[in-house]
């Protein structure tokens, strides 16, 4: 199989909010080298800083641990859940209709939906705001709750009994410093 090669590109809208777009070429795009199918479609990742929802009041260069920030309690991360699910639900349906918009894909071309298994709540909304039944969604958060970077490949193996060669994945994530990113893959297996 050929190596991902990525170019990125880094926007700096003000001093304190940074938009970066990383996506895949499609000439970079994973082959298989015996059936030259095409394996991964391009991809996106994206990332705002939100120092107001999501955040740490020390710790870090700015403001490094002291005697008075532990004291303080400031190294505990702040979130505001309300802001943060919205975000979280419109990201993730964002990058999962870029995705399928750039493919020419409807929701009855996908086959599943492997969103990242963060909030169930999350899950539903995004699924509804993309128009993909539940029926179509991985979901496992009920039996492993938030497993990080494992939810997407988790799903995957739970469900690998269940996919046929040539469905349409679309897999959408979010998580950690307000990152979120999709990607559009073709079963070949």
């Amino acid at each position: 199989m050929a190596v991902i090669k990525c170019q990125a590109l880094l926007i700096t809208q003000t001093e304190e909010l940074q938009f970066f777009l990383v996506t895949v070429p499609e000439q970079y795009c994973l082959k298989n080298q015996q059936t030259k199918t095409e394996l991964l479609m391009p991809a996106c990742m994206l990332t705002e800083a939100d120092k107001n929802n999501l955040y740490q009041p020390a710790g870090g260069s700015v403001n490094p641990a002291s005697f008075d920030t532990v004291l303080n309690k400031q190294h505990f991360i702040s979130m505001d859940g309300q802001a943060v699910f919205k975000v979280a639900v419109t990201k993730m349906a964002d990058v999962a209709e870029e995705m399928m918009k750039r493919n020419n894909l409807t929701a009855d071309d996908i086959a599943f939906l492997v969103p990242h298994q963060a909030n169930k709540r999350i899950i539903e909304a995004a699924a509804e705001r993309m128009g993909v039944g539940m029926e179509k969604v991985m979901l496992n958060i009920h039996k492993y709750g938030n497993t990080t970077s494992a939810t997407l490949p988790l799903c995957l193996a739970e469900w690998e009994p269940q996919l046929k060669k040539g469905d349409n994945l679309i897999l959408t994530t979010f998580g950690a410093g307000f990152t979120w990113g999709g990607m559009y893959v073709k079963w070949s297996i």
